[in-house]
């Protein structure tokens, strides 16, 4: 009876930990997020919009912050550089 249990034990184990190794590489491959923003960086994923000073359009404020850019305007790039209002960081 005991070996039934330590069998079991062991089994339930592996198999808990092959779970948790595939779910964590599925979570870090699967954030584009992830690899727009530096290592130190953390974002959340929520998608709000700005138009960096430099005309790239990033998913929100704080991934424009990331990825160095300090003025910004609220919504997706367009032709004419996005909106309206200039926002910028204070350091």
């Amino acid at each position: 009876m005991k070996k039934q249990i330590s069998f079991f034990m062991l089994t339930l184990l592996a198999a808990s930990m092959t779970t948790l190794i595939s779910w964590q590489e599925k979570s870090s491959s699967n954030s584009s997020q992830q690899e727009l923003t530096s290592a130190n960086c953390y974002c959340p994923m929520v998608y709000d919009p700005v138009c960096g000073i430099n005309g790239v359009t990033y998913s929100n404020a704080c991934v424009a912050r990331c990825h160095g850019v300090k003025h910004y305007t609220p919504g997706a790039c367009n032709g004419n550089g996005g909106g309206a209002v200039l926002l910028s960081l204070k350091e």
